[in-house]
């Protein structure tokens, strides 16, 4: 709820509410509010599941996800260092404009979100990384912390392609900009990912009645 980076933060789930609020109203839906915090979605078992999960995943995050993160720095100046080596170090004139660091933090929210695609393809298509993954697809209802509804497995594939990918994108840019900061944020996030943070929980409700509305087809 304190972390910018988490899409349980706080103004995140602010804004979600008033994006779904808006959407209701909009849809002509008589008690948008009421029907954002409805007791048949938030007292429903998949809600509590979904609850555990954030507690699970959240304890073991800590113990034995997080030291990834920690080689994502590695793999940045070992990127930056191979660049170095083969196109030699780069010196700035003048420093980044604010179109150049939004250019950047645009570019990083596309690699971060393709970081989280391509192990979702994956896991889709290869029946061994399904079992694992359909974990995520069995949600009955959905609240914020069904975006926490994976199972271990997933997650640690989740963060590999995240700490490979993005750790190589930053080692890119901090060849390109070694003696200047082109980070683009807000409360020291992403500004683009903190942006789309908030719209988190309304897209889950569009996804899952897309789904709904597929099956019933």
């Amino acid at each position: 709820v304190v972390m910018p980076g988490e899409k349980m933060f706080a103004a995140h789930l602010a804004g979600s509410v008033i994006v779904a609020f808006v959407v209701l109203r909009v849809a002509g839906h008589p008690s948008p509010l009421r029907e954002t915090f409805a007791r048949r979605v938030w007292g429903h078992r998949s809600a509590w599941l979904d609850v555990r999960f954030y507690v699970v995943n959240g304890i073991l995050g800590a113990a034995t996800f997080l030291p990834l993160f920690a080689l994502q720095r590695t793999g940045m100046t070992w990127v930056a260092e191979r660049l170095t080596a083969l196109a030699g170090a780069r010196e700035i004139a003048h420093p980044p404009g604010l179109a150049t660091m939004a250019g950047v933090a645009i570019a990083a929210a596309l690699v971060n979100d393709l970081a989280i695609y391509l192990p979702h393809w994956l896991q889709h298509r290869v029946r061994v990384l399904w079992e694992f993954h359909k974990v995520h697809h069995s949600a009955e209802v959905l609240t914020p912390f069904t975006v926490y509804r994976f199972h271990p497995v997933d997650d640690v594939l989740n963060l590999a392609s995240i700490v490979t990918l993005v750790g190589a994108f930053d080692g890119l840019v901090l060849w390109c900009f070694p003696t200047a900061s082109v980070r683009f944020t807000l409360l020291d996030v992403n500004a683009v990912v903190f942006a789309f943070g908030g719209c988190a929980f309304p897209e889950q409700r569009a996804e899952r009645r897309r789904e709904q509305r597929q099956a019933e087809a």
